[in-house]
């Protein structure tokens, strides 16, 4: 080789270690390749294993079974294999059916720690320190850097762990109605928070519950009675806040339930059966497959609640549920608005309070958050109709029955051609041939094979394993809005200039009443940290009082040590005490000696009774000697007391035993 071509040598294998041994150079030329490639890095936004075409038949079969139960729901004859408990009021109600759809959003309420600014000196300081470390270590010499610069920064606060569940709600009414306008709307949604199995709505202002309910958690079978008095601390701080801020949780806006993991289960989607049946007096319903949904338990409630329910399929939540593809992400822009409201917020009511803020947040910022978001979804279902749109983008929409009950093309009608169908998720593979199994307005059946074990259909309706990983966290894609001038503005730019446009007087007062109903920032000191010092400072100055004109020597004269007698734990007690016989033995022995010794006691005391009643009589209190051939041979010719008289017989005593005689 040449010199050159050595040098270049050399060169390769000094990049090539430098890839090997440090990140950051790795790092950097990772971004270069994907730059060169035309590749550009992105957050991943669906995690999933399935194939586009394995998606495309899950999405298919989701949709037919839709469209059946729009068709059944939509006859005008009573249907006999209709899955609902009364089916002569469906076909009378028919045209008041709604359409549902409802899921779970795992939400962080809390405010998350702030970014904290760092001086760029320090960094480099930092990073020339870290440099000559590294060389004296390569280099096996001892390391003589000056004492470390700190560049790690602590920000107050808490990190945001705290994971609860909203469930978010939409509804189309309208739809079997052929005459009128279908009409999106935004259910309350509910706010599932960590504790015992509790709805807020069910327990009156004055501590007791409203209605009757039942369930049953594990092998307790849980009964709360109507007018009972609501036990124990249950939901005691959201009973607080409705008393204090009711304007927080109004029921037509949110609702507040707790479950032992802040997520829904069999129990919570009973009370959501209910729930929506005061709202909807008959609904085909679109749910996630999750096991809660789908238990014998919850099915029955569907039957007698007069649901006809279709699940969303397994894996393509992303692609097919309303609340991922157009609700999700808007809601949870708005909680991040709301965020930073809230920081700042808090570091206004700091400053006020002449404190650091500690970014402390109660169940009022926790609501207020949630209430966000809800409001959030509601102002863009109202401004874009978001709900018809969305419902038309996932493919849910595609027919709508007529007077009939034959199934039409929405999109041929006026009310649809605003909103396309499909999406750049959905992409389109899946909506080639939506309509493919209705023939004259009638959806085909399922075939036998179809619905058997290995059949499309039952791997699109299997329950989903991992429902919080499949979310939708990515940023919003596939909407078809009409792009107005007011639109080029953000949500946060709209804000400022509405509030830009108000009196600064009035802009003062709405951020001062805003400041004032924040937390408290001041950090609460817990009183069994401190109780020890206040006791030994209490004991100090009793000392000090007591001693305090006296030596040593003779102080330590008064002080005399006690030693407590320990109490022994009961062999009752004992875990132990139920398994090994020894222990039961004793534990037995003891407990009938206790039982004889109540008995002896009982006995005394009825004698001392007879005593005190009949201590009466000439010889009462004398001595005397007990003799004659019909004494007692173990009292023959000794001196005893009598204690007491009867008709025939004395009670005598001698050394501290009595007898009758």
């Amino acid at each position: 080789m040449s010199q050159e071509e050595q040098k270049k040598l050399a060169a390769w294998r000094q990049k090539q270690d430098s890839l090997q041994n440090k990140p950051k150079q790795r790092r950097k030329y990772q971004v270069l390749l994907a730059v060169k490639a035309g590749l550009r890095e992105r957050t991943c936004q669906t995690i999933r294993n399935l194939s586009q075409s394995e998606v495309a038949g899950r999405v298919r079969t989701a949709w037919r079974l839709y469209d059946q139960n729009l068709y059944a729901a939509a006859q005008p004859d009573v249907q006999p294999e209709l899955p609902v408990h009364d089916r002569e009021s469906w076909v009378t109600h028919r045209r008041e059916t709604g359409l549902t759809f409802s899921d779970q959003i795992p939400v962080w309420l809390l405010p998350p720690p702030s970014k904290l600014l760092t001086s760029v000196r320090r960094l480099q300081t930092a990073a020339e320190q870290r440099k000559v470390r590294q060389e004296q270590r390569k280099n096996k010499e001892p390391v003589t850097v000056e004492p470390q610069t700190k560049t790690a920064r602590e920000s107050p606060g808490k990190p945001p762990r705290w994971r609860v569940s909203l469930v978010a709600r939409q509804a189309v009414s309208d739809y079997f109605a052929p005459e009128e306008t279908p009409r999106g709307h935004i259910l309350p949604t509910i706010l599932v928070v960590f504790g015992s199995h509790a709805r807020l709505e069910n327990i009156g202002l004055d501590g007791r519950w409203i209605e009757t309910e039942e369930f049953v958690v594990g092998e307790k079978v849980i009964r709360r009675e109507a007018g009972e008095k609501v036990g124990g601390r249950l939901m005691c701080t959201w009973r607080k806040l409705r008393q204090e801020r009711p304007e927080l949780l109004h029921p037509d806006e949110l609702r507040v339930w707790s479950q032992p993991s802040a997520m829904m289960d069999s129990v919570t989607y009973r009370w959501q059966a209910d729930l929506e049946r005061q709202e909807f007096r008959q609904a085909v319903d679109c749910i996630d497959q999750f096991a809660g949904a789908w238990s014998q338990e919850s099915q029955e409630a569907a039957y007698l609640s007069q649901r006809l329910r279709t699940g969303v399929a397994a894996g393509c939540t992303a692609q097919t549920q309303v609340t991922d593809a157009g609700l999700g992400q808007p809601a949870k822009a708005a909680l991040a608005r709301f965020h930073q409201d809230l920081r700042e917020r808090q570091r206004a009511k700091a400053k006020q309070e002449g404190v650091q803020p500690s970014y402390v947040c109660a169940s009022a910022d926790i609501a207020e958050a949630a209430l966000m978001m809800h409001r959030a979804m509601t102002k863009l279902n109202e401004e874009r109709q978001v709900v018809l749109r969305t419902a038309r983008q996932c493919g849910w929409l595609h027919w709508r029955p007529d007077a009939e009950g034959k199934l039409q093309l929405a999109s041929e009608q006026e009310w649809a051609r605003p909103f396309p169908e499909g999406s750049a998720k959905l992409g389109d593979e899946c909506l080639k041939d939506r309509g493919a199994w209705v023939v004259d307005g009638v959806p085909a059946p399922f075939t036998e094979e179809e619905l058997s074990e290995k059949g499309e259909a039952a791997r699109a309706l299997e329950l989903e394993g991992s429902y919080l990983v499949s979310q939708n966290t990515g940023e919003e894609v596939g909407f078809f809005f009409d792009l107005q001038a007011d639109l080029c503005a953000t949500q946060e730019e709209v804000e400022e200039i509405q509030s830009l446009l108000l009196h600064p007087r009035q802009r003062s007062e709405a951020w001062a009443s805003a400041v004032a109903k924040t937390t408290s920032q001041v950090r609460k000191l817990r009183k069994h940290k401190s109780k020890g010092r206040q006791v030994r400072k209490k004991r100090l100055e009793q000392w000090r009082a007591a001693h305090q004109n006296q030596t040593a020597e003779k102080a330590l004269k008064s002080v005399v040590p006690v030693v407590k007698k320990k109490k022994k734990a009961s062999l009752k007690n004992k875990a132990s005490a139920k398994h090994k016989p020894s222990l039961k033995q004793k534990a037995s022995a003891k407990e009938k000696k206790k039982k004889s010794a109540k008995k002896q006691a009982a006995k005394n005391a009825a004698a001392a009774e007879v005593v005190e009643s009949e201590k009466t009589g000439p010889l009462c209190g004398k001595s005397v000697a007990v003799v004659g051939e019909a004494a007692p041979a173990h009292l023959s010719g000794r001196t005893v007391v009598v204690q007491a008289e009867r008709e025939l017989e004395v009670l005598v005593e001698w050394q501290g035993q009595q007898a009758w005689v």
